[in-house]
């Protein structure tokens, strides 16, 4: 055999490997977007999102999947801390409309653990709002079943003081 047809064949087996990979990392982005592999952890996607929320007054917003670990715990004051903003009595945690006995409220209105023995997805319903417009703002948005400031201890309707609700919801795409 001459030195081209040798030269030829590692060039083809170049181009090969070069399409392969680029296959391999289109395949791997569409998956990541499915979000496929990837687990979202309750307690930072309600703190990075409450931050958010907390300066857009009065817009709810669904997380559309995050996934609890066993007995990990949904809790205001890591919560508030996480926006550097808030105070614990400032955020309100619930199970709103999601009906599952392996979720209990430890404290009202401050701590959720889930006590199952597998991981579980769900979504969350964030709204912030000040205390006293927070109601109508839950009426105006129709998220009276998610949401539900009577649950919050530390709710006053009568302040104009910030107040975000966290509460656990079924898992959307």
């Amino acid at each position: 055999m001459n030195s081209k047809g040798q030269a030829y064949s590692v060039f083809k087996l170049l181009i090969a490997a070069v399409v392969a990979v680029s296959i391999l990392m289109i395949l791997f982005s569409i998956l990541g977007g499915l979000d496929f592999f990837v687990t979202k952890d309750p307690m930072d996607e309600a703190s990075k999102n409450v931050k958010k929320l907390v300066n857009e007054l009065g817009i709810p917003k669904k997380i559309g999947k995050v996934t609890f670990q066993p007995e990990s715990i949904l809790a205001a004051k890591p919560i508030a801390e996480g926006t550097q903003e808030l105070s614990s009595d400032q955020i309100c945690v619930q199970i709103g409309d999601y009906d599952d006995d392996r979720f209990d409220v430890v404290t009202d209105g401050r701590s959720i653990r889930y006590t199952g023995s597998t991981t579980q997805a769900t979504g969350l319903w964030i709204i912030c709002s000040r205390g006293k417009e927070i109601e109508q703002d839950i009426e105006d948005n129709g998220l009276e079943d998610e949401l539900d400031p009577s649950d919050c201890p530390s709710f006053d309707d009568d302040s104009s003081a910030r107040f975000c609700i966290v509460s656990i919801t079924e898992e959307s795409a």
